[in-house]
């Protein structure tokens, strides 16, 4: 059987403040949109071109901690994790598919600090 590879890596600026919820097991899940953008020249008219595609990114458990305490509108993150596909019947009856970034690592880009999963780990640096 051929092996398989399902990996995320985006960076860009945070669209909205993380929705914080609790599944019935009691983990904490946090949901926020990510904004990653291409720039290009038009090669016809010269002119810089820009276009934005927006990510649902949920993490849950530690690193939904990181998005809650970290993740604030127009932050620059690194995410990384895997696409998740889920399909859900809408409120008229038509089954939809929805795709979300599954976020094992984030980190804080803009910050002074970087947060990542492995964040509980022991620091060996030195403070100088």
């Amino acid at each position: 059987m051929m092996k398989s590879l399902n990996e995320v890596r985006l960076i860009g600026n945070v669209g909205s403040e993380p929705t914080i919820q609790f599944t019935l097991a009691g983990h904490k899940v946090a949901r926020f949109s990510l904004a990653t953008g291409e720039e290009w020249r038009d090669t016809a008219s010269g002119e810089l071109r820009k276009k934005t595609a927006w990510h649902s990114v949920v993490a849950r458990k530690k690193v939904a901690d990181v998005a809650e305490k970290y993740c604030t509108r127009g932050s620059l993150l690194f995410v990384g994790g895997k696409l998740e596909t889920q399909e859900y019947t809408d409120a008229e009856g038509n089954r939809r598919m929805a795709t979300q970034v599954v976020a094992d690592e984030i980190i804080a880009l803009n910050a002074t600090e970087r947060l990542t999963k492995s964040d509980d780990a022991d620091d060996d640096r030195l403070p100088f």
